[in-house]
Formats: structure tokens, C-alpha cells, sequence
């Protein structure tokens, strides 16, 4: 005969037996009663051992009542319906052979894959509105109703270097690194990297570097982390799928020497959140204003392109025709003056996105390096 298990010990060894049982062998569309699950985990777990290490159906039922209790802690469903679809009618399950109803149970799978998850990280490092710890609790909230079999490590740290740790886990973990640095106004050791030809990232010379990061952000489909260097009187942008490892440095620990450097970032940057308002294109550097003749039409969409990339309040007109002539641009079209402002890099990088529709009016030094790199990749064709 069977034995019942039925000390504290054993209830908790077969709680793993039971969850492994319904993990594998059963799912929302095929939950199982106390008696399946009880002969499934005998036949596939206990198989080849001595009868009375067979659990009973008892015990069975008596560590599902117990998750069924607990509820939202185990991955566990309890059902009395006979549907499967998104909305079941909770008709009771009924047994062929008794025509009683009957509680079954099955494992739920996590109510959001990988890429809805990052999909909604996405949103929520994005969405300018949230503080980062409104950003911190969620990802923490996603984190805990959203483990892949429970296994919480494919999210944050592993420490088991031999594997290899999935990118957006990496970036996951190094906003939350980050984050936990700003928030108590530390320095932290970076390893930034570029890609090589192989398609992996390889360290950057000179690298890792001491930064004061200030503020996370989302931009061009990437994470980027602001922070201050010792050496530069303006932020860089530093994307964080592309850090390898991030060691936060206690302000005791760096040098008074060293810790003196660095500029305070309110003398660079009035306000955090502005940061991502006045560097739309992700380029670190002081903020400069520039003028650009733009040509318009109904079809090009280059006033939307100044409102997706420099916001609302860009200043925008019309250009008179005597303007189009003075400025020496093709007649017949109509052209509008638009004055944004960004990093130098930033507003290169816009006027050469663009640069069929876009004339750089100033600062010259914008003017020159869009004209230059227009020539070269003109050069290329030649």
C-alpha cells in the first residue's frame, strides 16, 4: 500500500514532484484532476522505486489545496469549468464514470512573453512622465507575475559567468544598476564597447572609464544612460546594450582630485528631464541653436520630421518668395524657416537624414560638416 506522506518534510519534497507533474503535462486546455496528477507524477517520477515511495492521492490533494489557498504564490490554476477559452463559462468539470463534478488543475504559462514584457519596458523607459522609481516598481512588478518557469535569474544577475547572459537581460540589469547609482549620486566604472566585424562587442581602448551617470533614457530604438566625465564640461550619451559591465564607485571612494572635475550637473543641465528634450537625436555635448530652410510639401512630411525629432515648440514660417530667391533655393517650391535646437551631432546627423529637403541656414559649423560628409558620400559614387 501507498504511503501517506503526511509530515511538513515530505509535504514540501512533493510540492516539487506535483509542480513538475503540471508543468509538463499539463496546460490551460488540458488540466488534470487530483487522481491524474497523483498517477502522472508516480509513473513519470516515482517509477522504479519501492512502492511505498508512491505518494497517494491524499497527499495530492492535500498539497493542492494548500497552492490553491496560496493562490497568485504558485503557478497553479485550479478550474471547475469545462471550457478553455479566454472567458469559460465555469460550467463544473462532471466525472464520466460518477457524473459529479470535479476541481482539475493546470500550470499556467507567465501572462506575458519575453517580447510583450520588453515591449512594455519599452514603453515605460520611454514614456517621459514616470520618475525612475515609478519605472523601478513596474519593471519589479512585471519581473515578480512574469518568471520564465519561475526562474527570476533570466532577468537580473547571474552570477554564473559561463553563461551567457542574454542581451536584454544585461540591459535590464544595468538600468537597474544605473538606477540605484543616480538615486545616491555615485560614480560607476564603465565597460563600453563597439561591435566588430563578428558581431560581438569588443571593449573600446582607453576603457572602462569612470562616469556620474544622471539620467536613463530611451531614444532611437535604444537605452542610454547621460552622464558626466571628468575630462568634458558636457554630458555623453552611452547606449547600454552596449556595456559589458557596470561597477558602481561610492563618492568616498574616487579621489577629491578627481571627484572635483567632474561638473556639477545642474550647471549643465537645468533639469534632468530636460536632457532628453534638449538632445532629441541621442548625442551627448552642449546645446546649440540652428536655423534650417526646410522644404515642404504635402507628401515629403518634413514638418512632421522637426516635430517627432525637436518637439512642439520648434519655431517654424513660411519663407516669402523673395526670401527663396535671397536664400538661393529652388523656386516653385515651398520652403519654411525652422529654428531648433540640439548637440552638434544631433543636428548633423538630422540635416544629412534629410539633407534633399534640408539647408542648414547656421551655425556654420553645422553648415560645413553636413556639407562635407554630403560630399564624401557623394564621393563614393563617383
Amino acid at each position: 500500500m501507498a504511503k501517506n506522506f503526511g509530515t511538513a518534510e515530505n509535504t514540501r519534497n512533493y510540492t516539487l514532484f506535483v509542480l513538475l507533474t503540471l508543468q509538463k503535462h499539463s496546460d490551460r486546455s488540458h488540466p488534470l484532476s487530483i487522481t491524474e496528477v497523483c498517477e502522472s507524477l508516480n509513473s513519470h517520477y516515482l517509477t522504479g522505486r519501492a512502492l511505498d515511495r508512491q505518494i497517494d492521492r491524499s497527499t495530492v490533494s492535500r498539497i493542492l489545496a494548500d497552492m490553491e489557498t496560496i493562490g497568485g504564490d504558485f503557478p497553479v490554476k485550479c478550474v471547475m469549468n469545462r471550457g478553455t477559452s479566454d472567458t469559460p463559462s465555469y460550467a463544473p468539470y462532471e466525472d464520466s464514470n460518477t457524473g459529479k463534478s470535479k476541481k482539475k488543475f493546470y500550470y499556467y504559462d507567465q501572462p506575458f512573453p519575453e517580447e510583450q514584457i520588453l515591449t512594455m519596458r519599452d514603453a515605460i523607459e520611454a514614456y517621459n512622465h514616470f520618475c525612475m522609481d515609478d519605472i523601478t516598481i513596474i519593471i519589479d512588478n512585471l519581473i515578480r507575475i512574469c518568471p520564465d518557469s519561475y526562474s527570476i535569474d533570466r532577468y537580473i544577475n547571474r552570477e554564473d559567468k559561463d553563461i551567457k547572459e542574454p542581451d536584454s537581460s544585461r540591459v535590464l540589469r544595468f538600468i537597474k544598476q544605473l538606477n540605484d547609482i543616480i538615486k545616491t549620486g555615485g560614480f560607476a566604472k564603465i565597460e563600453y564597447c563597439n561591435y566588430g566585424i563578428d558581431g560581438k562587442l569588443h571593449l573600446r581602448e582607453g576603457y572602462p572609464k569612470l562616469f556620474r551617470p544622471f539620467r536613463l533614457l530611451w531614444g532611437n530604438g535604444f537605452y542610454y544612460c547621460a552622464c558626466m566625465k571628468d575630462d568634458l564640461d558636457t554630458p555623453v550619451s552611452l547606449r547600454i546594450d552596449r556595456m559589458t559591465r557596470v561597477s558602481p564607485v561610492s563618492p568616498k571612494d574616487v579621489d577629491p582630485k578627481t571627484a572635483r572635475k567632474f561638473p556639477p550637473v545642474k550647471d549643465v543641465i537645468p533639469s534632468k528631464s530636460s536632457y532628453r528634450l534638449k538632445h532629441p537625436v541621442m548625442f551627448g555635448g552642449k546645446v546649440i541653436k540652428a536655423k534650417f530652410l526646410i522644404r515642404t510639401d504635402d507628401k515629403n512630411g518634413m514638418i512632421n520630421a522637426v516635430v517627432d525629432t525637436f518637439g512642439r515648440n520648434s519655431k517654424m514660417r513660411e519663407l516669402s518668395e523673395a526670401e527663396i530667391e535671397m536664400e538661393k533655393l529652388p523656386q516653385g517650391d515651398d520652403w519654411i524657416l525652422a529654428e531648433v535646437e540640439g548637440s552638434f551631432g544631433g543636428l548633423v546627423l538630422f540635416a544629412t537624414q534629410y539633407c534633399q529637403n534640408i539647408k542648414v541656414k547656421s551655425p556654420e559649423n553645422v553648415a560645413e560638416e553636413t556639407k562635407k560628409r554630403m560630399k564624401e558620400s557623394l564621393g563614393l559614387y563617383e
